[in-house]
């Protein structure tokens, strides 16, 4: 489906990246460094702007463990049924 038909009143500059970016032909699909030089990106300049202070409980640990094949998919589980019960209590007990 067309992104023009999913977000009719989307900016178009924004449109055009997402249908490069999320192009599910890997042959057509935007490096993510020409995406960064698309029109989109212009008003942007990295090297103005500073990067922003990472909270200090933001860390990547969890990605240097060890993990069993069966532990992360039991792991990935877990995050979805915590995601679903908050999401269920957030719209009033209504289930999934």
């Amino acid at each position: 489906m067309p992104f023009e038909s999913l977000f009719p009143h989307g900016n178009d500059l924004v449109v055009g990246l997402l249908d490069e970016m999320l192009s599910f032909e890997p042959r057509r699909r935007v490096a993510a460094r020409t995406a960064l030089g698309h029109a989109y990106f212009a008003p942007f300049d990295p090297l103005a702007q500073p990067e922003p202070p990472i909270h200090p409980d933001f860390n990547f640990n969890f990605e240097r463990q060890e993990l069993s094949r069966q532990r992360l998919r039991q792991m990935v589980l877990d995050e979805v049924q915590s995601f679903r019960r908050g999401a269920k209590k957030a719209r009033g007990g209504g289930g999934f």
